[in-house]
């Protein structure tokens, strides 16, 4: 079952959703997720093909100034994060979906792992792709996805453990 503004709504009052310096947007059925400050890409390509997940050096932007914007090349790739914390509830798991006028030019938006696990803490690192022709100036700010939220069947007995938990920006490749 997909959550509903009411329900949402709860999960900003009892923080499960929070977002510095400005409230939650809501819609009818999801969460708007938006553009963090911090950017992230990887140094170089391997020279050899690997077998992932194999941890490479990042190379970090944070932009004091989000009218700057970080300019997102035609067929380039970064991993960005939302300004949204979530707390997901073991009882929830969250799907993510990039803003359909974002799609409608090609630009795509996607979570690493396709869904937020119940349990999870912090910001939801995605992939940014421009599958267009187009140069993207992303602002920090800007609505880039929908979060929606799924009610399980039953309460999940243990939470997420993994090597991303509490994220505060856009998160790589880890080995485990």
């Amino acid at each position: 079952m997909v959550l509903t503004h009411q329900e949402i709504t709860q999960l900003v009052k009892d923080k499960s959703i929070s977002r510095p310096n400005s409230e939650p947007v809501l819609d009818s059925i999801s969460v708007t997720l938006h553009l963090g400050n911090q950017f992230a890409h990887y140094q170089a390509s391997p020279t050899e093909p690997f077998v992932p997940p194999m941890e490479m050096p990042l190379s970090r932007v944070t932009l004091d100034r989000p009218e700057d914007g970080y300019v997102l090349q035609p067929n380039g790739t970064v991993l960005a994060s939302s300004e949204e914390i979530i707390t997901m509830p073991l009882n929830l798991m969250g799907l993510m979906q990039t803003r359909s006028s974002l799609a409608r030019g090609f630009l795509m938006a996607h979570p690493c792992a396709g869904h937020i696990e119940p349990g999870y803490k912090g910001v939801v690192t995605f992939e940014l792709v421009n599958f267009s022709n187009f140069h993207y100036k992303l602002i920090p700010g800007m609505p880039i996805a929908k979060l929606f939220f799924m009610k399980l069947a039953a309460e999940a007995t243990l939470g997420y453990q993994g090597r991303y938990q509490n994220s505060t920006g856009p998160m790589g490749m880890k080995s485990r």
